[in-house]
């Protein structure tokens, strides 16, 4: 493939990863954590005894008499947020939820389930996470539990006040603070992404790509793709070739 051919196929991508993650309509303000009926079926009946059985070729020791908990819908940073523009949406539903996997009051894990394009509830991935298993206990159920997938951190959030759950959410945010204080650190590691991706990639392409949408747009990529990667490795699928 030329060069010039395979700027204007990334640069496709580029328009289509904006239109697709700009095109969600507006998130409320206060979005309000849901677990749907079906969902909550999904944790006690079909995806449990998936991940039992070792669904996606993911290890994790969920041999016994095994049972979920502490079920949390899962958020994420708007683009506003992590482009650090001034909104009243910081966060929106990932469409995923999470819960603790235990033996008895062991934690044994994490389990997440989706409605893939608003279908039914299914198993989306699992983990021998013991550590974040355990913290979803301590996340309210009027909290919004957040997820920074590019860092790994965790985040409980309640009215304006964010909480780190792990210590990667500690690297950017030493105690409980207004979230506003949280936007300058998140940003600033979203503008560091995306900058060494532009040193890093298609030098044609980057440079095509400021021009078009600018750095926000980068950003898109980069913060896009890194999540699809945390979703894939939830699922066990590997990641595509560099």
């Amino acid at each position: 493939m030329t060069s010039r051919a395979r700027s204007t196929t990334a640069l496709g991508f580029l328009v289509a990863c904006v239109a697709v993650l700009t095109a969600v309509g507006p998130a409320s303000a206060a979005p309000t954590p849901h677990v749907p009926p079906d969902v909550g079926a999904a944790f006690a009946g079909t995806a449990l005894r998936q991940a039992q059985a070792g669904a996606f070729g993911v290890e994790a020791d969920f041999s016994g008499d095994v049972r979920t908990d502490h079920v949390h819908e899962i958020f994420m940073f708007t683009l506003p947020f992590v482009a650090g523009r001034e909104t009243t949406e910081p966060v929106v539903s990932t469409g995923s939820w999470i819960a603790t996997v235990l033996r008895g009051d062991d934690v044994l894990g994490v389990i997440w389930v989706w409605k893939p394009d608003g279908g039914d509830a299914q198993l989306q991935g699992y983990s021998g996470d013991t550590a974040l298993g355990a913290t979803l206990a301590d996340v309210a159920p009027t909290d919004l539990l957040v997820e920074d997938a590019p860092t790994g951190s965790w985040f409980a959030l309640r009215a304006t006040t964010v909480r780190p759950l792990n210590d990667w959410a500690r690297d950017l945010l030493a105690a409980p603070t207004d979230i506003t204080d949280l936007q300058t650190a998140v940003a600033e590691q979203a503008a560091l992404r995306a900058e060494q991706a532009a040193e890093s990639g298609d030098q044609e392409f980057w440079g095509q790509t400021a021009a078009i949408a600018g750095p926000v747009a980068i950003f898109v990529v980069v913060y896009g793709g890194i999540t699809l990667l945390e979703r894939r490795r939830r699922r066990g699928v590997p990641a595509p070739a560099a």
